[in-house]
């Protein structure tokens, strides 16, 4: 039913003046209004905290303190990002905004504003909220533990996180450990076979179907990993970033991952650093070392490499009077240390190599024989497995089991050459892009090192479109864990002082 039938229905001499006459409700007044908006602060979270009131709001009847988030019955499936919370804990700072947890993590303003909040949740951190408008969290130190003891999700993340490191060891050794076994087996089985085809009689040994005893002649295995065990003990100690050799079989063939798998958080904190540093407002070329700049003939063909900065940090671009463009980050400009990180002279930073394998070339050498070994054996056994005949229930039994086992020993043999030869390919193309990328950055480095006379200018217009306003976060006007009649007076003080000046 819509407000008005109420209203309607009311006695006459109950509405207001305005009503009956059908006017429009009165204004409030202008002062009166500010007022009301300076001191309603509405916190844009994804929990109720309860808004700072204005002094025409009578007081309220209680004098407990307001209690912490309650969380709901889904908040044992909700989780935190790690960056947040690592960003969290590497800082010594006691009030955290969302802009220091972005700008160490690298994430976004919006997902950290988003995430923050959800962790205070969970973590009941008190929250402040200070002159300047700006929301700060107090998390504890121990802020890790908390949300592990109070999101069933989180907790079966950092468990997986704790096991995953000894897991994915052992299935490295594993699959070195298969190398062995598959040459082992394929080798008792083709002697095994050939032992068998010999002892037939005379018309299975000539007839066409039948197999000639083979002799195969191929190193010890067992010979082998003893020469390797006891040359280990002439050399010295194994470094601490070695890895064995049954790792070294898998990092052959799988590789070892990434190594800029970081490189876009490293990418953004060390940008979010520089536009800091800068008081809030930046050049394309100040930020050209640290981004994938497209040059050609010596100039920058654009400057859309920003936009995905501009995107991630709530930036804009201000256009001077001489027709250049500075990029301002508001958000960047407060923090909860009165102290902003100096950032040294410019330096590209640059994505490393792929590489085929971390190992040592004498463990390379050796899983690339062994591995070459191991698929002319099963190559041999398969031509075996296709000619011979069984002549007795156990040699059939056998054949029958040799024959199953086969399309593993040929999966294996097949992947130990098919996806290095695809890993090596797919690493010339990634490597050459990403040589043509540290290439783009260093000419930007060196670009803006020599500070020709428009990028000076365009330097000079950025110091001007810096924001001026101080960078601390101001008095703390409200904090979520304290009474709000112990915050009456220090808000009757801010009134007050808010009229005078208004009036003045």
């Amino acid at each position: 039913m819509p407000p008005s039938a109420f209203v309607n229905s009311a006695p006459a001499h109950r509405a207001p003046a305005y009503l009956r006459s059908g006017l429009s409700p009165p204004r409030r007044p202008r002062h009166s209004r500010v007022r009301h908006a300076f001191f309603t602060v509405q916190l844009r979270q994804t929990f109720f905290l309860p808004c700072i009131t204005p002094r025409t709001t009578p007081a309220l009847s209680y004098s407990r303190p307001i209690p912490h988030a309650t969380l709901s019955d889904s908040g044992n499936v909700q989780d935190v990002p790690e960056a947040v919370i690592r960003a969290i804990e590497s800082s010594r700072q006691l009030r955290h905004t969302v802009q220091d947890i972005a700008a160490r993590s690298g994430l976004s303003v919006s997902d950290v504003a988003t995430q923050a909040a959800k962790l205070a949740a969970l973590t009941r951190t008190p929250i402040d909220v200070t002159e300047t408008g700006d929301l700060a969290y107090r998390f504890p130190s121990n802020v890790r533990n908390l949300l592990r003891a109070a999101s069933l999700r989180a907790k079966l993340r950092m468990t997986w996180q704790a096991v995953f490191p000894p897991l994915y060891s052992a299935a490295r050794l594993a699959f070195g450990a298969l190398l062995i076994i598959s040459i082992v087996v394929t080798f008792v089985a083709i002697a095994v076979l050939g032992s068998a085809a010999s002892s037939s009689d005379d018309d299975r040994r000539s007839s066409r179907s039948s197999v000639m005893p083979v002799r195969f002649f191929a190193p010890d295995i067992f010979d082998i990993i003893w020469y390797t065990r006891a040359t280990r003990s002439y050399r010295a100690e194994k470094p601490p970033g070695e890895m064995s050799f049954l790792e070294a079989v898998y990092s052959f063939v799988f590789g070892d991952g990434d190594p800029n798998e970081q490189f876009e958080t490293r990418q953004y904190r060390t940008i979010a650093a520089i536009i800091r540093s800068n008081k809030g407002a930046v050049t394309a070329e100040q930020l050209a070392p640290y981004l994938d700049p497209t040059f050609r003939d010596g100039n920058v063909v654009d400057e859309s490499y920003v936009l995905p900065v501009l995107q991630r940090f709530n930036g804009h671009p201000e256009v001077t009077q001489q027709g250049d463009i500075i990029y301002v980050f508001p958000d960047f400009l407060r923090s909860g240390t009165s102290s902003v990180e100096f950032v040294g002279p410019v330096s590209p930073l640059e994505e490393q190599l792929l590489s085929l394998t971390r190992a040592t070339p004498t463990q390379s050498a050796l899983a690339v024989a062994l591995g070459a070994l191991n698929v002319l054996g099963v190559l041999t056994l398969g031509a075996k497995l296709a000619t011979v005949v069984a002549v007795t229930p156990d040699a059939a039994a056998f054949i029958s089991l040799v024959r199953s086992l086969y399309p593993a020993l040929a999966a294996y043999a097949t992947s130990f050459v098919l996806v290095p030869l695809f890993r090596w390919l797919r690493q010339r193309r990634v490597n050459s892009a990403i040589r043509k990328r540290n290439a783009a950055r260093r000419f930007a480095a060196e670009r803006m090192a020599r500070a020709d006379p428009e990028i000076r200018r365009k330097v000079r217009a950025a110091e001007q479109f810096a924001i001026q306003e101080g960078s601390s976060l101001g008095n703390v006007i409200y904090s979520s864990d304290k009474d709000l009649l112990d915050q009456k007076n220090l808000q009757q003080e801010i009134v007050d002082d808010f009229d005078r000046r208004l009036k003045g």
